[in-house]
């Protein structure tokens, strides 16, 4: 769906009409077209507007037994700007949320949590 087509009074349930087919099909045929990914993701990739999620909380990455103990910290390695997502390592419920971002794109991020923060004040 173009961006542009997201817009609109009735945007939001168009998106999960479309959401909806698309999960629909991949059910039906996972392997519909495989042959082109590669050619999606790279055209994706070099347009610079890609943003990954990683992980899951469900992957319980902390109970990973490899042989030498379960790990004490757990680190998603990303190629670019991204976001994963795993359970607390503490076992408690929690979530562990990590972002990729350029200096100055952190840097800009920083600034509005802080411009957030001092808003409340």
């Amino acid at each position: 769906m173009k961006r542009k087509d997201m817009k609109g009074e009735n945007s939001f349930v168009d998106v999960v009409k479309v959401i909806e087919k698309v999960v629909a099909e991949v059910k039906n045929e996972p392997l519909k077209d495989v042959e082109e990914w590669f050619l999606l993701i790279n055209k994706m990739f070099m347009s610079g507007n890609v943003f990954y999620l990683q992980g899951s909380p469900k992957f319980n990455v902390y109970e990973t037994e490899f042989g030498f103990g379960r790990p004490v910290k757990v680190e998603m390695v990303h190629p670019s700007m991204a976001v994963s997502l795993a359970e607390s390592g503490d076992g408690e419920g929690g979530l562990e949320f990590g972002l990729v971002l350029k200096s100055e794109e952190f840097e800009y991020l920083s600034s509005l949590i802080q411009q957030g923060l001092e808003a409340l004040k």
